[in-house]
């Protein structure tokens, strides 16, 4: 014989069996229907979060495609200036009728070209000789070997360029028991070659002076040069820097 009873209890109504070892429970419609709408309120306003995050990201995001995209031409331009294989092989069958017509043979060097050419071979920043014996000059020009010397350690030691490693002042003063500098990534041209014009480049530079033997910050830093200043640091001395970007934003701060 099975016997049923109804009950009420707190937690809402719960039926048991005689023949049931477990109890049920179930939620009232109410306690149901608010959790219901607190769930869907949740919901719509991290939606409504969401939407207003998404319009001012699409704003930056936006003005960084535009950028971009205009980056993406300047680049596409570049490429179209440089030369082609087709007019490479075009420069190539046009020197081969050259010589057909100076009477030189197809393995002639650049001197006999030329000299029957009654010419002289450009140097660097001249015009360009597409279809003689230096092709593609302007974009790999023919630079000497071993005309510039290796730049030393400090001024004393600059080659021919003018260029050398430049040290780093330790300023001894402002954090007492350590070697304090202050750095500044900065754009500037340096000459790399003597057959080159001033390269751009970016680089780190020493901006504070250093300690003289007298105690007094007087030591001057040396000016910017290729590879930056080099750290000479001590065993068990504290070496403190502080870095600064010099450096430009936006379009201005694009190397190319």
């Amino acid at each position: 014989m099975n016997i049923s009873r109804k009950r009420a209890c707190s937690g809402g109504e719960r039926h048991a069996s005689a023949g049931e070892s477990g109890v049920r429970v179930k939620m009232p419609r109410l306690r149901f229907a608010l959790a219901t709408l607190l769930a869907t309120v949740l919901v719509a306003g991290t939606a409504t979060g969401i939407a207003v995050a998404a319009s001012k990201g699409e704003k930056g995001s936006a003005a960084e495609q535009k950028r971009y995209a205009a980056k993406i031409e300047k680049a596409k331009e570049r490429k179209e200036r440089m030369v082609t294989q087709k007019e490479r092989d075009v420069a190539a069958a046009n020197l081969a009728k050259k010589f057909d017509a100076l009477g030189l043979a197809a393995d002639a060097g650049p001197e006999e070209y030329f000299a029957a050419m009654n010419m002289e071979m450009p140097g660097a920043g001249d015009v360009p000789d597409y279809s003689g014996m230096t092709p593609n000059w302007a974009y790999t020009p023919a630079l000497r070997k071993f005309v510039d010397g290796l730049p030393g350690l400090g001024p004393d030691n600059a080659n021919n360029l003018g260029q050398y490693l430049s040290v780093a002042k330790p300023d001894t003063v402002t954090y007492p028991g350590s070697d304090y500098y202050e750095i500044e990534l900065r754009e500037y041209t340096e000459q790399l070659h003597s057959d080159l014009p001033p390269t751009t480049l970016r680089g780190y530079v020493q901006t504070n002076s250093g300690t003289a033997a007298d105690g007094n910050n007087t030591l001057a830093p040396d000016p910017i040069h290729y590879l930056g200043p080099t750290i000479i640091a001590s065993k068990d001395r504290p070496v403190r820097i502080k870095f600064t970007n010099k450096l430009g934003t936006g379009d201005a701060g694009d190397l190319f």
